[in-house]
């Protein structure tokens, strides 16, 4: 199983040969080089959006861009079988970036983007984008450009994609509603305990007199926690 920090080892290395026989997984995909086509059409800028944002909503990873892959007839992933490499100009970091920024929101922090020679030939190389872990508080990073059975949905519509092993899932309109709802009521149900934990603070110092500084911090708690609610 290729963690990224083996992947990045190998990438700025050049020994591209070595990821032949990695299998994809949760930290790892593997493109040959035609595979968003030169993003000819909306169907291949709405992939790549898919493809990046799934790894944001995840534990992130790396996408490599230069080689082929297969699944073995006994097995369920897709693994590299040869190199399938790209030339510097085929790969432009500043096109993939763009789409990247204009069909997902939020913005993904720190992602890289870029080309590396291969050690053997350095006329040749992998294109490579590095989706760093991000903050559970930024997430879900959706996509736009929907893209159903062929067809852009001709609607204000997002989707949500999560990386799961070695495939970018799409979540379904009732797994999102179900995510928003417990994103929702642990805000609240944190809120309401942290109420509780002030109203037992107070207590106490209310022996003391109100002017005591167990009294003053917790009020001051609750002026934050008021703000809060407003916002």
């Amino acid at each position: 199983m290729p963690e990224p920090n083996k992947i990045k080892e190998i990438l700025d290395e050049g020994s591209f040969n070595d990821f032949v026989g990695f299998k994809e997984d949760q930290w790892f995909d593997a493109k040959g080089k035609d595979a968003y086509h030169g993003f000819g059409d909306t169907n291949d800028m709405y992939e790549l959006a898919k493809d990046v944002t799934s790894f944001a909503n995840s534990e992130g990873g790396y996408i490599v861009i230069g080689f082929k892959t297969d699944k073995p007839h006994d097995k369920n992933t897709e693994e590299v079988t040869e190199l399938d490499l790209i030339e510097r100009g085929e790969f432009d970091a500043g096109k993939y970036r763009g789409i990247i920024n204009e069909r997902s929101y939020p913005k993904i922090k720190d992602i890289e983007i870029g080309w590396l020679p291969s050690r053997s030939d350095a006329e040749k190389g992998a294109g490579f984008i590095f989706i760093p872990c991000q903050k559970e508080d930024l997430k879900p990073f959706m996509v736009s450009g929907v893209i159903e059975e062929g067809c852009q949905v001709k609607q204000i519509v997002f989707g949500v994609s999560r990386r799961i092993k070695d495939q970018s899932s799409s979540l379904t309109k009732e797994q999102m509603h179900n995510a928003l709802q417990v994103g929702k009521n642990t805000v609240s149900q944190r809120l309401t305990a942290i109420e509780k934990k002030i109203d037992e603070l107070k207590k106490p110092a209310s022996k003391a007199g109100v002017d005591g500084p167990a009294h003053r911090l917790a009020e001051r708690v609750n002026d934050m926690i008021q703000r809060a609610y407003e916002r």
